[in-house]
């Protein structure tokens, strides 16, 4: 290879090297033309930014719309729950004392029906108690005189028999 068939083939080489360069150069063209112009990405990007924040300062006026009246409404319950809780408060406060009124009065009556029962029973109990207490008394004196009543049969029978048995002359002399 000669020096000038080198050069030709540099020469070749630099054309296709400069026609890609500028073939390159048209397209970074083209891609900032798309990123950075009128209808770009940027310029998209930008517009979109600009409605979504626009969107939100709408979206927390609303919000912040809604919690008021959420709030109000909200007190506003809370004020008829609190009356209503107070107005079944007093009427249950009533009924329990009107209940525990009666409850006392049945108690007391109660008591005294106990009471006047528990006494008749401890008479009746008292009165049964000296009935047996007098029944025991007769029955042990009944039986002291009956086991006395038995000594003396058996020894009166004692003395039969042994007189019985001894001659007569024996029984009037003395020993």
């Amino acid at each position: 290879m000669t020096r000038e068939e080198i050069e030709a083939k540099l020469e070749a080489v630099e054309a296709r090297t400069e026609t890609r360069f500028v073939e390159l150069s048209g397209k970074i063209d083209r891609l900032g033309e798309i990123l950075t112009g009128e209808r770009g990405v940027l310029a998209q990007m930008a517009a979109l930014r600009t409605d979504i924040f626009a969107q939100m300062a709408a979206l927390r006026t609303d919000v912040f719309a809604q919690m008021g009246a959420l709030r109000t409404d909200t007190l506003e319950q809370m004020a008829t729950l609190r009356d209503d809780i107070s107005t079944q408060m007093a009427a249950l406060r009533t009924d329990t004392s009107t209940q525990i009124a009666g409850l006392k009065e049945d108690a007391t009556a109660q008591m005294a029906a106990l009471k006047a029962d528990n006494v008749a029973q401890t008479l009746a109990l008292k009165a049964d108690n000296k009935t047996t207490r007098w029944t025991v008394i007769v029955t042990m004196i009944t039986s002291v005189l009956a086991a006395a009543a038995l000594v003396l049969s058996v020894q009166a029978n004692l003395l039969s028999a042994f007189q019985a048995g001894q001659p007569q002359g024996a029984m009037s002399a003395p020993r």
